[in-house]
């Protein structure tokens, strides 16, 4: 498996393209929409919807009336000129199963620019019939390419459903609209009791988002399990994961999906000196990222053996098995390591690894063969000094960047510095975005929360608590937005206070933040202060107009610890779940890692446990560890109760 820069193309979909040959049949059924008539002149039913406004790769898609000629659909009969009438160059296809016809730039269109597309009255049915007159629209591009994956926006009938018709059609609706190319019978698939399958009509309306699939013949008695897989859009970008669902004919229960999914995880431990990140001793954190391109994590950690003047590798072997810590030491030792992150910076395929001294001096150790054997290729000195940095393609360019926080000596939240890469190792400075929360900014992590397809920046205050989202233009620069969490007073000498983290928690395309708040009360008679977990959790929603929604998920079992929660899809169904760990209900009672199953709108069942221990968790983390299931599994770090020791867990998840 090799890194693909953040960015998820597609170019394997085979279509009966005019510059392709030897493209198979597809054995879909034909659309219910398809009127074969020898005698009907064709019409253009509908153009393809084009959501958050006309990307310049994507396809122009029409759908017709009536099955055509596909001979007759060629780059002469369907052609894109701009308003000086210059021909845009690319491949004209027909998909024969929904009668449509499409128009894949190649190079892509000019953005801000506008364009017609004409059909012309050279297209035919099979039955020898063409259009009355040419048909035409006209379009705008907007400014940056679609580079965001197709997902699934809701189904119909709804997950775990119950007493559902028989013969009652199935409804997909996408966030914009699938590639007609990519929706067969081997990307969705509907299956009945014991995973038999279910043979099916799909059609499609260009018009909208929508897929609906009507089964031949009645539904069986059961559960019925819908996955939909590979869907692209009309950018060519798929999926980023498989999406499943089930809901029953049956009537009194028998729902597919809910609480009733078990966990199953082999559990390796790590203690003394073969620590594999040693929490308690790293102050700049752990790194997972796979570097040896074995398909399980790797740890990167902010620490070597004689001290902070580099960081440390363990490369993983085999599942839940890790070999022996390398060192990277910076060139300048012994400064010392101020930040280290990893990404591909040399467009190889392979993750690199990228360092700071607290001089400001930024080192790129190349991974050149993909085994995790880093090697320092180039030194740049940060234009302001030190700070966190994390990497990203911030202007679209397909190459990995870095932003980092630079500290303002007067206070406040300092700025956000973009470092643009050039794809060999080194980089050219960005623009400079300031942070407006009241203390210093530190980068939490990167994501797309409004949906644009392009990356945003998320950073928390020095404390910890309070988060602000920056998001970004596609050109390395950015405009601050809602902050939310932060210290709230409660009362006297007591406080709420929430960290939050960055994921992925409903199936929509926007990146969510999610924390466990705790209230935090200081002591007037005694050193320190106390902490009182909560009994929910507060998930943050991202939305496309660069807002935030609260909404808290009831705990039933105990209150949350301080420990962040962690969101992955650790069932494999496709839509997104929480791993918590819960403290004691009361008194010394036992501490736990519980799962809530992710019901794919945002709300989650109840939990389960998945792990009990008397010890004190400190740490949880996602992690890629590949096990009969690939599925990911959870990283976990923990101190003895009565001696403080720190033991380490990798729990490879076997869910069949």
């Amino acid at each position: 498996m090799r890194f693909d820069h953040l960015v998820f193309f597609s170019t394997s979909v085979c279509v009966c393209a005019l510059v392709l040959s030897g493209c198979g049949s597809n054995t879909l059924i034909k659309s219910s929409n398809s009127t074969t008539s020898s005698g009907q002149v064709p019409t253009v039913l509908a153009v393809a919807e084009q959501v958050n406004g006309v990307a310049p790769n994507r396809k122009q898609e029409v759908q017709f009336s009536v099955a055509m000629d596909p001979s007759t659909i060629n780059a002469q009969s369907f052609q894109v000129t701009d308003s000086s009438g210059k021909l845009a160059q690319g491949t004209v296809s027909y998909d024969p199963d929904f009668e449509t016809a499409s128009f894949l730039p190649n190079p892509p269109l000019q953005p801000g620019t506008s364009y017609t597309a004409t059909i012309t009255s050279a297209v035919g049915s099979t039955g020898g019939m063409h259009l009355a007159s040419p048909y035409s629209f006209t379009f705008n591009t907007r400014s940056d390419s679609d580079i965001s994956p197709l997902i699934v926006n809701s189904v119909s009938p709804a997950a775990n459903a119950t007493c559902i018709s028989a013969d009652t059609p199935i409804t997909i609706t996408f966030d914009e609209a699938p590639d007609a190319n990519t929706v067969n019978s081997t990307n969705i698939v509907v299956t009945g009791p014991g995973g038999a399958g279910i043979p099916v009509t799909m059609s499609i309306n260009v018009a909208t988002t929508q897929v609906v699939i009507t089964p031949q013949t009645a539904l069986p008695s059961g559960t019925i399990t819908v996955t939909v897989k590979n869907v692209g859009d009309l950018a060519d970008v798929m999926m980023a994961a498989p999406y499943a669902w089930s809901f029953s004919t049956a009537c009194g229960g028998g729902g597919g999906g809910g609480s009733g999914t078990q966990l199953s995880f082999s559990t390796t431990t790590y203690s003394g000196t073969d620590l594999l990140w040693v929490y308690s001793l790293s102050r700049l954190g752990t790194m997972l990222i796979d570097l040896n391109d074995d398909g399980r994590d790797d740890f990167i950690t902010g620490l070597c053996s004689s001290g902070f003047n580099g960081f440390r590798v363990r490369l993983s072997t085999a599942d839940g098995v890790y070999g022996a810590p390398t060192c990277s030491t910076i060139p300048a030792a012994p400064q010392m390591l101020y930040d280290f992150t990893a990404g591909d910076f040399f467009g190889n395929g392979y993750i690199d690894a990228a360092a700071e001294d607290e001089k400001g001096n930024l080192y790129i150790y190349k991974n050149a063969t993909g085994n995790g054997t880093l090697t320092v290729a180039s030194t740049t000195m940060l234009p302001s000094g030190p700070g966190a940095i994390l990497p990203g393609d911030f202007n679209h360019d397909g190459k990995i960047d870095l932003v980092y926080e630079q500290a303002n000596p007067n206070g406040g939240g300092g700025t956000l510095q973009v470092l643009f890469g050039n794809g060999d190792g080194t980089f050219s400075p960005g623009p400079t975005t300031t942070f407006t929360m009241q203390a210093q900014a530190v980068l939490q992590g990167i994501g797309d929360f409004d949906g644009d397809g392009s990356l945003d920046v998320v950073a928390g205050d020095s404390s910890g608590q309070e988060i602000e989202v920056l998001y970004g233009d596609a050109t390395g620069k950015f405009i601050p937005g809602p902050s939310v969490g932060g210290v709230a007073p409660v009362g006297g000498t007591t406080e709420l206070r929430t960290q939050y983290q960055p994921f992925h928690v409903n199936t929509d395309r926007m990146m969510d933040l999610i924390g466990a708040p705790f209230t935090f009360t200081f002591c007037s008679n005694c050193k320190g202060a106390t902490v009182t977990p909560s009994s929910y959790l507060d998930l943050e929603f991202g939305h496309p107009d660069r807002t935030l929604t609260s909404q808290k998920v009831p705990l039933k079992d105990c209150p949350a610890s301080t420990t962040p929660p962690q969101v992955a899809d650790f069932d494999g169904d496709g839509i997104p779940d929480i791993v918590v760990a819960e403290a004691p209900c009361q008194g010394p009672g036992p501490n736990t890692i519980d799962f809530m199953k992710g019901n794919g709108n945002g709300t989650f069942e109840p939990e389960q446990v998945i792990y009990t221990t008397s010890d004190s968790i400190y740490e949880l983390r996602v992690i890629k560890a590949a096990g009969n299931s690939n599925k990911p599994g959870l990283a976990v770090a923990q101190f003895h109760a009565v001696t403080g020791n720190a033991e380490e867990l990798i729990m490879v998840n076997t869910t069949p």
